[in-house]
């Protein structure tokens, strides 16, 4: 900030006019007239200037879960590092008449799935019978609707808590289901060409489920893949396929667990309803 006098201003409009009735009979003449301000370097170093760290101008500095695990399958397939967008493709309410058909997309299809099992009581074995009583309470207060609540199978659910993990959710310390988290991630880990200075990128994401028992806790994801048929030998036939596509969200998780609360992960598992059978990782 400079200040000046007021005369100083009458001094420097003198020097304007005199400035420019030189420039305007040099016009005239056809003759180059030669100027040159004392601002000019400042000018020039602003005009010129560019930002310290161009990398971060190219680089999302928040990420969900999900946006970095389709990234690092981009990179696993095409050694790609471009930046992840979410999908460019609205996700808008589909037609009344497809929903009214019963005809959810696999994406719905999860969302429902994942809805009920938020809010199975796990005060005792659940049943067939109180799976149908939980959608029946889900529709009334309208949290699911009832073309969500026609593709769930309360069989795949019982299925699941008949399992030794589901057994273990039921006589649990704690039970935390749908747990929200952000944390940061130094960039380098997430982009790999990343270099230079340390930068934090944000991480969000959304944990199915986490058992708390004596000696840690046990992290649990839920997948409504298709395994029938497109694997006939079951989850162990694609656990290499499926071990690479889930194993950076998982371990974002796992991460997320262990600096955010402080506790050790004894057990990180993927359960498929389609298959009825666990993954671990």
């Amino acid at each position: 900030m400079k200040f000046y006098q007021k005369n100083q201003f009458a001094e420097e409009i003198e020097n304007i006019e005199h400035i420019d009735l030189e420039w305007l009979e040099s016009v005239k003449k056809g003759n180059k007239f030669e100027s040159e301000s004392e601002h000019r370097e400042e000018v020039v170093s602003r005009l010129s200037w560019e930002y310290a760290y161009p990398q971060a101008t190219k680089r999302m500095s928040k990420q969900s879960v999900s946006e970095i695990k389709r990234m690092f399958e981009i990179r696993d397939e095409a050694s790609g590092t471009q930046i992840i967008q979410k999908k460019s493709t609205q996700q808008y309410d589909r037609p009344k008449f497809m929903m009214e058909c019963g005809i959810l997309s696999p994406t719905e299809r999860g969302t429902a799935m994942h809805t009920v099992m938020q809010h199975i009581p796990l005060n005792e074995q659940p049943t067939s019978f109180s799976v149908e009583m939980v959608l029946e309470e889900l529709i009334e207060k309208e949290i699911i609707t009832i073309e969500q609540a026609e593709v769930i199978s309360s069989e795949e659910i019982v299925q699941f808590f008949e399992s030794n993990i589901g057994k273990r959710m039921i006589s649990a310390i704690k039970i935390h289901r749908e747990v929200p988290f952000t944390m940061g991630v130094p960039a380098k880990e997430v982009y790999s060409d990343w270099d230079g200075f340390d930068e934090n990128v944000l991480v969000q994401g959304i944990i199915d489920c986490i058992i708390e028992e004596q000696d840690g806790v046990i992290l649990l994801d839920y997948k409504t893949d298709v395994i029938q048929g497109r694997y006939p030998n079951g989850v162990q036939q694609a656990k290499t396929i499926l071990s690479r596509r889930y194993e950076t969200q998982l371990n974002l998780y796992e991460r997320a667990i262990s600096e955010i609360w402080g506790k050790p992960v004894i057990g990180k598992y993927l359960y498929f309803f389609d298959s009825g059978e666990f993954l671990n990782l």
